[in-house]
């Protein structure tokens, strides 16, 4: 998503076809399942479950596998940017969620390293092409699996990577809580997010990215454990295969392995009107997609961070969000910055 448009352009990195698809198995699964369990509506995150078998033996998605766990786990972070939003996207993040993140734990995986005035995240610089889609962002894929094998190799407490993009806000605790309910798959490893993407052919399908995914410490191992060039070159080749979607591309390598891909509700990947950005405070969400703006990542820190502070003004329920007892709204001069999508309601309304 580029700039800061009122509507995002839905091509950005969900193609039109991948969006249509994935919104209307999101429509089957609300007209044909209703609600789930404890009433909750259908969720997206299901979508995984309507789409045919994998190939190659792998399973669907499935939320088998869970356990009680209180503590949470032990998570490393991977963001891919450029650094044409180093000034913009990454300082907005190092301003909010990644305050939420241990010191250190946080990589940036870009075309540069090392920018100024951004503190709190360590930068890795690559030889990937300066962009967000296509070779760029495939190239940013497979940088940011090796170094989580890299790190996961010199600290044996990680037991998880989580990888994200940078127009995403995060709730590290909420994620961190919710792969700690993840049971060990042993020597099959695990990678939980969104699935149900594929590519216009359908020639590959898997997670959905925009919502982040994460790997545990064994995929990470199995997928990389041919060597770190051939996992590369690896990638870039069946991005060629999967129209240059490194999302479904990186899934298909998970699933030469054998890995076993579970979904899990709250990462969202798409953008939500405001009706069904509310709906989703009662299920705890875990991210957000199509986050572009700071005013946009300070109404939700604000919400859901401990170290946010909730709003004193009237509540405007286009503007405002009520959660756990705290309200957050965005500042009338930036009315149509919001993290939801208030159609045509901002027409007209200053931006700025």
């Amino acid at each position: 998503v580029v700039g800061g448009a009122r509507r995002q352009p839905k091509t950005e990195r969900i193609s039109s076809y991948r969006l249509r698809t994935a919104m209307a198995l999101r429509a089957i699964g609300l007209a044909v399942f209703g609600t789930c369990a404890a009433g909750r509506s259908f969720h997206a995150p299901w979508v995984g479950d309507l789409l045919p078998p994998m190939d190659g033996g792998s399973k669907r998605p499935s939320f088998l596998g869970l356990r009680r766990s209180v503590n949470p786990a032990r998570v490393k972070y991977f963001m891919y940017s450029d650094s044409k939003f180093f000034d913009s996207r990454v300082k907005s993040i190092g301003r909010t969620w990644a305050q939420d993140v241990r010191p250190g734990d946080l990589t940036v995986v870009a075309d540069q390293g090392n920018p100024e005035n951004v503190s709190g995240m360590n930068f890795v610089a690559t030889e990937c092409e300066e962009d967000s889609h296509g070779a760029g962002l495939c190239c940013k894929f497979a940088q940011a699996v090796r170094h989580a094998y890299h790190q996961m190799q010199e600290d044996p407490s990680v037991e998880w990577a989580h990888f994200v993009d940078d127009d995403v806000y995060l709730r590290p605790r909420m994620l961190e809580r919710a792969l700690a309910a993840q049971e060990d798959a042993g020597s099959q490893g695990v990678v939980v997010g969104i699935f149900g993407c594929a590519d216009e052919g359908h020639h590959c399908s898997g997670i959905c990215g925009g919502g982040g995914y994460s790997a545990n410490r064994r995929a990470i191992e199995k997928v990389v454990g041919g060597g770190e060039k051939t996992f590369q070159d690896a990638l870039m080749r069946t991005c060629g295969m999967c129209d240059m979607w490194s999302d479904i591309a990186i899934t298909e390598l998970y699933r030469a392995q054998q890995v076993d891909f579970r979904s899990i509700p709250g990462l969202i990947g798409w953008r939500l009107n405001k009706t069904e950005f509310d709906a989703e405070l009662d299920k705890d969400p875990i991210s957000f997609h199509y986050i572009v703006e700071e005013p946009q990542m300070k109404v939700l820190h604000n919400m859901f961070s401990d170290q946010g502070t909730s709003f004193q003004g009237p509540f405007d329920p286009r503007r405002c969000v009520r959660y756990r007892g705290r309200v957050s709204c965005a500042a009338y001069a930036n009315g149509c910055f919001t993290p939801w999508d208030l159609g045509d309601w901002c027409d007209g309304l200053p931006t700025a």
